[in-house]
């Protein structure tokens, strides 16, 4: 979400901002797996849905192996800001 991207900036702005962002962030994000189900369940078939299910919750995992590897690199470079997102 655009929280995600405002998050190094929140951080800059004091605690206030970063809480307020991540509130956002998690209301925004929130509604994303209930959504993804329901989209399932209406438009897929049957026999279609585990498999469209877990190509669309895959993302999250290969975005988290991706952050632990590029992430210490970023850091290394001294562009600690980023890595707060």
């Amino acid at each position: 979400t655009l929280f995600d991207v405002l998050t190094p900036l929140a951080a800059r702005m004091g605690p206030a901002a970063l809480i307020l962002d991540r509130v956002g962030m998690g209301l925004g994000e929130g509604m994303m797996f209930p959504s993804q189900h329901a989209f399932s369940s209406f438009w897929v078939p049957r026999d279609e849905r585990a498999f469209l299910i877990i190509l669309m919750t895959s993302g999250q995992d290969l975005g988290s192996v991706f952050a632990n590897l590029v992430t210490p690199h970023l850091l290394d470079v001294g562009v600690w800001c980023v890595c707060a997102a």
